[in-house]
């Protein structure tokens, strides 16, 4: 009979928005943002790692319960195989002071902070470029992403502005100062505007041939984002999604805070909500200018680089490093 351990853990990272969406062509870009997001668990750790969990589970999104548990299941399912031992969740908390399930990539923030939470958990350690593939991994098990979203996942746990190759799952730039109109990251803010109408559409269930229409004005983004002119792809990209998904009031205020003064702007992921990219002394009056407009309103200041990492390795690598004593515990 296999004995098991309950343990605690805690994971903390930022957040990001999306520059560039990664469905429609495989490259996407995210800017991380310094928003304290936070994951708790209770796990019990023990038996044989068959990818399964346990049915009693409570599962907190800011305090609120929910009864989609793909997240946590997924994160211990595959940190299952990770550490060679069977992990159920018995409780699982996330904390992210943004809305949920508008674009502003809460499902990856949530699975960068949980797969640190359980490894805190479970006592172990693992090199910054395994835990991205960890956490890329669960959220392509969870069902959450449709591309596993590295650009998004890299960007809240890592800080900075990540271009990423999110079908080979590479990371192609990641700039500490990245070229944003000539701008450093700590003279600027990001404003994020939710639209009070328009409808989320979940970025699993969006497929890329619904960005057809405007592929020339994506291709565009994606060629000024791999050249490093980022201001003008995350324009061009929040334009042509809000278009492709048929988001007016997206584009409406999108169009408001350029009007505004914002140095870029655009829809974030899938949608709806917009984020916009101003300097300090401008962020009030863009505030201003959207109040009336909005559900929520946000100011938040860029991340600067926590972390950097080379290539990341195969998830099987990771989980053949773990069994072979890759990983530290």
């Amino acid at each position: 009979m296999n004995r098991t351990q309950e343990l605690q853990g805690h994971g903390a990272c930022g957040g990001c928005v999306s520059i560039l969406n990664g469905i429609p062509l495989g490259v996407g870009a995210a800017l991380g943002i310094d928003l304290p997001a936070h994951a708790r668990v209770r796990v019990e750790l023990g038996g044989a790692p068959d990818g399964s969990v346990g049915e009693t589970l409570v599962d907190l999104r800011n305090g609120v319960a929910i009864a989609d548990h793909r997240v946590p299941r997924a994160v211990a399912a595959t940190l299952s195989r990770c550490v060679g031992q069977r992990i159920d969740v018995r409780e699982a908390a996330i904390d992210v002071p943004i809305p949920m399930g508008v674009g502003l990539k809460t499902s990856s923030i949530s699975c960068v902070a949980l797969t640190r939470a359980m490894l805190a958990a479970v006592g172990t350690r693992v090199s910054a470029e395994a835990e991205l593939r960890l956490a890329v991994s669960a959220a392509l098990s969870a069902g959450v992403t449709r591309t596993g979203a590295l650009d998004d996942t890299a960007g809240a746990a890592l800080g900075g502005l990540v271009v990423a190759n999110v079908r080979t799952h590479a990371i192609v730039r990641h700039w500490t100062e990245p070229p944003l109109a000539g701008h450093v990251l700590g003279s600027l803010r990001v404003i994020i505007a939710v639209p009070r109408d328009d409808v989320a559409v979940p970025s699993a269930q969006v497929g890329a041939h619904l960005f057809d229409r405007v592929h020339p004005l994506l291709q565009r983004a994606q060629d000024a984002a791999l050249a490093g002119e980022l201001v003008a792809a995350w324009t061009d990209n929040g334009t042509a999604v809000a278009q492709a998904l048929g988001q007016s009031q997206a584009q409406g205020i999108q169009q408001r805070m350029l009007s505004l003064g914002a140095l870029a702007a655009g829809v974030s992921g899938t949608g709806p909500a917009v984020a916009g990219l101003t300097t300090v002394g401008g962020a009030a009056a863009i505030v201003e200018g959207l109040e009336g407009v909005s559900t929520e309103l946000h100011q938040l200041r860029p991340a600067s680089v926590q972390l950097r990492v080379g290539a990341l390795p195969p998830l099987e690598e990771v989980l053949a490093g773990a069994r072979g004593g890759g990983v530290r515990t």
